[in-house]
């Protein structure tokens, strides 16, 4: 649950997910798609523009050194 200082107040924006995936033979890579397009909207780029691709090949296999794991949920079995 996420709470504002005023009584009713837009959360939408606070928050934000990383993923990971299982690749066989090699084990589990992080992702974060979402970072991407965050900096794409920022810097006005398009999916042709060569620092997209760069900012893409970043996140993809890696997340950037600011991230705390605070909690995780759905476990699988």
């Amino acid at each position: 649950m996420t709470l504002g200082r005023e009584p009713v107040v837009d959360v939408t924006r606070w928050q934000h997910c990383w993923a990971e995936f299982f690749l066989p033979g090699y084990g589990w890579v992080p992702v974060d798609p979402a970072d991407v397009r965050k900096i794409m909207l920022k810097k006005g780029l398009t999916l042709k523009d060569p620092e997209t691709r760069r900012w893409r090949d970043y996140f993809w296999g890696g997340w950037d050194p600011y991230r705390v794991r605070l909690a995780v949920g759905g476990t699988w079995y």
